[in-house]
């Protein structure tokens, strides 16, 4: 959930600073995404103390390992919110509240590049224990080990701002060299296993992430605008290939999975926003057209998290009355 909202708030900044508006609405929406933060934080902790055993279990396969990122991840993505937020109105108030703003960054993005660093040595570790055991290996592939490749690159966006540009290169380096590997990985287990199962095919979703970020990475990494698009290109053709994954998800009951379609393509609205609308240098000129599109897109991100959001709190909501 932090990972919609933070990427639903990277985008709406976007469009705020593209039109030159106010950060009202940027700052409701980072407010939810700490707050979601603190709130899943102290639940996971809860979680730790009171069923440990689950935990243990779910961390000793590959699979659980992988999504267990998704803390790292977010831990990352809400340190850039907090730079976003002691850049702009928030930080001008007064230079005591932009450096505890930018302070509190600067130990979100220790802690999750940590996090995530940590993780991705453990999937390879674990992995490898049941690559060992035969030939259930391939079951224990699925979407979600996309996350820390993910993460890994994510890392230069909070990095390079906070003054951390070679150590986030060379991490957002694990993570370029994890994307093909999964991806081989995930077309062995579908040739050889067959399709995900219904439950897990939101998952597919997170295969739009590794592109979409890596072309935000060369922008933090103020690289040649060309390398940007080429992997726009590449995460709108990944786009294209998950519509039918779409459809079938929308027909099938509501799970948290569905949470997959949200960061995946508020990394795409994102890199979309920077290139499209102008917000890079060397991007292309902006048009009127160009700007409705992007509004709407984002638009049509903040339905779904606002939806998923809602649907979310039903399920907690229906499990707390049992």
């Amino acid at each position: 959930m932090v990972m919609g909202w933070s990427g639903l708030y990277f985008c709406v900044a976007k469009l705020e600073h593209l039109f030159g508006l106010g950060e009202t609405l940027s700052l409701w929406v980072a407010a939810v995404d700490v707050f979601l933060f603190i709130f899943l934080s102290g639940a996971l902790l809860l979680r730790v103390l009171l069923m440990p055993q689950s935990l243990q279990e779910e961390l000793s396969q590959p699979v659980g390992l992988c999504a267990s990122a998704a803390a790292a991840v977010a831990t990352i993505l809400l340190s850039y919110v907090f730079i976003g937020l002691g850049q702009g109105a928030l930080g001008l108030q007064s230079d005591v509240g932009k450096q505890a703003l930018m302070s509190i960054a600067q130990l979100l993005w220790w802690i999750g590049a940590g996090l995530e660093l940590a993780v991705s040595v453990g999937v390879m570790v674990v992995y490898a224990k049941w690559l060992a055991k035969g030939s259930n290996s391939l079951a224990q592939v699925a979407p979600v080990m996309f996350i820390p490749a993910v993460g890994n690159v994510l890392v230069v966006l909070s990095g390079v701002a906070l003054g951390h540009e070679a150590w986030s290169t060379l991490q957002m380096g694990l993570g370029v060299v994890l994307w093909p590997l999964v991806a081989c990985l995930l077309l062995m287990r579908v040739r050889k296993i067959g399709p995900l199962p219904p439950l897990a095919q939101p998952s597919w979703f997170i295969s739009l992430s590794p592109p979409s970020v890596i072309g935000l990475a060369f922008l933090a990494l103020q690289a040649p605008i060309l390398w940007a698009w080429v992997f726009w290109w590449v995460a709108s053709l990944v786009l294209l290939g998950l519509m039918p994954v779409v459809w079938r998800v929308l027909h099938q009951p509501f799970s948290n999975t569905f949470w997959a379609l949200s960061f995946p393509w508020a990394a795409w609205c994102s890199l979309s926003i920077s290139l499209w609308g102008g917000a890079a240098q060397g991007a292309a000129p902006n048009a009127f057209g160009v700007q409705l599109a992007l509004v709407l897109v984002t638009v049509m991100l903040g339905g779904l998290v606002l939806w998923l959001s809602a649907r979310s709190l039903l399920l907690l909501r229906a499990a707390l009355r049992a």
